[in-house]
């Protein structure tokens, strides 16, 4: 018998307190609207920039034949060119998806923290003197400065003349 069958797991029934668990850095954009940013795209624009030029050089090329064995060679470095602009595509597509799946993930974590059980002797509501509430540029609700809406956005504390005219966010009020 391995040391491993010989430890006993707990029984079902025992209720264990839920940990909060503890994010990965947030990505520096995780506020942008776009998955892409410049430097993300930089290879794919090259990629598909150098595919195309190659497959016009090769149609002006495979024009200026008349036989058809003579525009093979120009067929041929129009495919390849055609290949360098997909792999660019595919580049682009890929950082996409991957960008995607980091806010994904970034969200269920904020998600389950927002909505898990305070730990034990944790008080779950932060203090009231967090600093009022804050809002931004185009934001039509009053957030708390701890909303999940509001991190790593641009954000100012809310006027005196501003109270009456923004709603409260529903998510953290």
């Amino acid at each position: 018998m391995t040391a491993v069958a010989d430890l006993e797991a707990p029984p079902r029934d025992v209720v264990t307190p839920r940990r909060r668990r503890v994010a990965a850095p947030a990505p520096a954009r995780l506020g942008s609207p776009a998955p892409w940013g410049r430097a993300d795209l930089t290879g794919p624009g090259v990629l598909g920039a150098v595919g195309a030029v190659v497959v016009a050089v090769a149609w002006n090329g495979a024009s200026r034949e008349e036989v058809f064995r003579e525009q093979i060679g120009w067929i041929v470095l129009a495919a390849a060119g055609f290949g360098v602009f997909a792999l660019g595509g595919a580049w682009w597509i890929l950082v996409g998806f991957r960008r995607t799946r980091q806010c994904r993930a970034q969200l269920r974590i904020d998600f389950a923290n927002a909505f898990a059980e305070p730990l034990p002797g944790v008080d779950a509501r932060p203090p009231d003197d967090v600093g009022g509430l804050v809002t931004g540029p185009g934001m039509r609700w009053a957030h708390r400065p701890d909303c999940l809406l509001v991190r790593d956005k641009a954000v100012r504390p809310l006027g005196p003349d501003e109270g009456d005219v923004l709603a409260p966010c529903a998510m953290c009020h």
